[in-house]
């Protein structure tokens, strides 16, 4: 589930910190720590909370 943290990660550091002006708050080493667990109904949250930044940033340039 790691690649689901780096993935959510890499979202809010590329996209939310230069087009939407948020503070990057990323841990990109706690994304790779051994033993990062996390429950499938969470993956799916993070997943999901990816996907709608990227349809907002893409909303944002078309404007």
């Amino acid at each position: 589930m790691d690649i689901v943290a780096h993935i959510r990660g890499a979202v809010h550091s590329r996209i939310e910190t230069i087009l939407l002006d948020i503070p990057d708050t990323r841990d990109s080493e706690k994304e790779f720590e051994k033993g990062l667990e996390m429950s499938k109904e969470q993956a799916i949250i993070m997943t999901r909370d990816a996907l709608n930044i990227l349809n907002v940033s893409n909303l944002a340039r078309s404007y």
